[in-house]
């Protein structure tokens, strides 16, 4: 299964219902079952139903994770600083929706009736838990772990583990990288650049 599949497959895996359970294991399960649901809806292979799909799709996600702390936690201490309170939120956004552009499309061309088992839950504080997973693709099996907290009584996701890798560090090398001769300002712009031509290149391709 190809990593859009499993990246999406991680960021649905929850929905408002997440913040109402007093496990995080228990968190996952059901809004698991509504994303696949939407996923397999024969109603959503009309192509004029498939911005529908993205939307609900996507309000799950909004809702599953915490993205102020996605987005910040790519970012090292010293970064961080540097980042206006405006800039921050702004950042925040603009990596949000770079991460949609990126891999939602992909994720509904490529979902082939994937299903996850639910392994372990590991609380690490009363506030903090790692549940992990498996994707059970069609050729092979694929460990993922989600880091969870509780805030303001919700249970969110914070990063996620792909076969070892974290989203987080995976992005915060890059931006690491950028922010070293760049301002903050120019890594948002630049987000926001490829968020506009990755959607160029998917209505091309529609």
């Amino acid at each position: 299964m190809r990593r859009a599949v499993c990246i999406f497959v991680i960021l649905f895996t929850a929905a408002i219902s997440l913040a109402q359970a007093s496990q995080p294991m228990e968190a996952l399960r059901e809004p698991l079952e509504k994303g696949f649901r939407l996923l397999k809806d024969s109603m959503y292979k009309n192509p004029d139903k498939k911005d529908l799909q993205r939307e609900k799709i996507w309000e799950i996600i909004r809702e599953a994770f915490d993205f102020d702390a996605v987005a910040m936690r790519t970012l090292v201490r010293y970064d961080r600083k540097r980042f206006t309170l405006q800039q921050k939120k702004e950042f925040t956004d603009a990596f949000a929706e770079f991460l949609k552009s990126i891999y939602l499309d992909k994720l509904l061309g490529e979902f082939r009736d994937e299903e996850v088992d639910f392994l372990s839950q590991d609380m690490l504080t009363d506030s903090k838990a790692l549940v992990s997973t498996m994707v059970l693709s069609r050729n092979r099996e694929i460990p993922i772990d989600y880091s969870m907290w509780r805030r303001r009584d919700k249970w969110l996701i914070y990063d996620v583990k792909v076969e070892g890798v974290s989203l987080i560090k995976n992005y915060r090398i890059q931006f690491t990288k950028i922010l070293s001769k760049e301002s903050p300002a120019d890594l948002i712009e630049r987000l926001k650049n490829k968020t506009v031509e990755q959607k160029k290149r998917s209505a091309v391709t529609e």
